[in-house]
C-alpha cells in the first residue's frame, strides 16, 4: 500500500493519504478536524476507491485508573445509494473489525513504549 502524510502529525489538519495496491484496500485520506487533548480526536475520513463518500471518525479516551487508559474508536456517516443497500448484506465487524483491532493494538504498543 501506498502512503502519504500532509502536515504536522498530531495538529489539526494532519492528513493521511493511502493508496492500494489491491483492490480491497481501495484509495482515500484521513484528516484531523477537531483536537480536545488528553480527551478526543475527531477525523473526517474520505473514501475515493471503491466508492467516494466520506465518514467522521473519532478516538475518545477515558482514564480508567491511574496508569491506564480506555480508547472508544468509532465511525458515523452514512452511505449514499445505491451503495447504502450494500450495507444491509455487509457484515461490517468482519470486514473492518480487523483493521480497529490492529489499530488499537498498535497504538497501545505506542502509548507503552514511551
Amino acid at each position: 500500500m501506498h502512503q502519504e502524510f500532509r502536515g504536522t502529525d498530531g495538529e489539526l489538519g494532519f492528513t493521511s493519504y493511502w493508496k492500494g495496491t489491491k483492490e480491497d484496500v481501495g484509495e482515500g485520506e484521513q484528516e484531523i478536524t477537531r483536537l480536545t487533548p488528553d480527551e478526543r480526536i475527531d477525523t473526517q475520513i474520505r473514501f475515493k476507491q471503491p466508492f467516494e463518500t466520506a465518514v467522521d471518525g473519532y478516538m475518545v479516551l477515558e482514564p480508567s485508573s491511574p496508569d491506564k487508559t480506555k480508547v472508544k474508536w468509532g465511525v458515523t456517516g452514512s452511505v449514499p445509494r445505491p451503495l447504502n443497500l450494500f450495507m444491509l448484506v455487509m457484515d461490517f465487524d468482519k470486514e473492518m473489525g480487523k483493521d480497529f483491532e490492529e489499530g488499537l493494538a498498535s497504538l497501545k504498543t505506542i502509548v507503552e513504549s514511551r
